[in-house]
């Protein structure tokens, strides 16, 4: 059991190792104290530079170590998972004085980095009964169970960095995890295919039949011939990429 004394001497080294304050710590070597710190933040920061590789590329390397230096003095962690710490960054800077001071698309952009890692480290799903799309009016339509999706207001994907805040409209994407080479993938879709996949994610065992009976009673005859093909389309595009299955009901 250790002593009182010791474990405020831990508390206190562990706070050092996060703010540099060294708050009357007993040390036999004061003059190799700064090591702690400097070796638990680089951790720190190859973990968010291994996390927000394109954040950190847009902002430049300094900016992003500073970024995450204001991170590890203010923020007090709570997650005990390594891989997790990202989304505390993600959180932290939205809340934080720092959101002011970098370009208005960095909030965004590192919730779309984290959302990779997310997508990454899911917890595995069983696909057991999961079929190739093919049209089948009675089969239920199954999304891949690894996806993400988000309308980004910043072009990441498309243009570079110095672009981005001139080209802010809508980029619907959709992150995902292939079910037999367990890559991460990103497809960008249309506002409508958007829409189409966010309905999925709502409902459960929804058979293509089904499906288009609601387009059908949501629109007249006309447009729903037209979103018919459409849909159609895009549900074929969607299980070339991996992205849409069936199942029987």
């Amino acid at each position: 059991m250790l002593k009182p004394e010791t474990i405020n001497q831990q508390s206190k080294l562990a706070q050092y190792s996060r703010t540099g304050e060294k708050q009357d710590l007993i040390l036999s070597n004061p003059q190799h104290v700064f090591q702690y710190r400097r070796l638990v933040f680089y951790v720190v920061l190859g973990i968010m530079q291994q996390a927000f590789p394109i954040a950190q590329k847009a902002i430049g390397i300094e900016s992003f170590k500073a970024l995450v230096n204001e991170f590890f003095n203010s923020h007090n962690c709570k997650t005990p998972q390594v891989w997790k710490l990202p989304l505390e960054f993600c959180n932290w800077f939205k809340t934080s004085n720092q959101v002011d001071l970098n370009p208005s698309y960095l909030s965004e952009l590192l919730y779309f980095e984290w959302l990779e890692i997310e997508v990454h480290t899911q917890k595995d799903t069983s696909t057991e009964g999961l079929m190739p799309f093919q049209g089948n009016a009675i089969s239920s339509l199954r999304l891949n169970p690894y996806l993400k999706s988000i309308n980004l207001n910043y072009p990441y994907h498309k243009f570079l960095p110095e672009e981005w805040l001139s080209q802010k409209a809508e980029y619907p994407m959709v992150i995902y995890r292939g079910v037999s080479d367990f890559k991460v993938h990103f497809m960008a879709v249309s506002k409508f295919g958007l829409g189409v996949i966010q309905f999925l994610l709502q409902t459960e065992n929804l058979t293509l039949g089904e499906f288009l009976e609601i387009l059908t009673q949501q629109n007249n005859e006309a447009q729903s011939e037209n979103l018919q093909k459409q849909v159609l389309t895009f549900f074929n595009q969607l299980s070339h990429k991996g992205i849409l299955f069936e199942a029987s009901k």
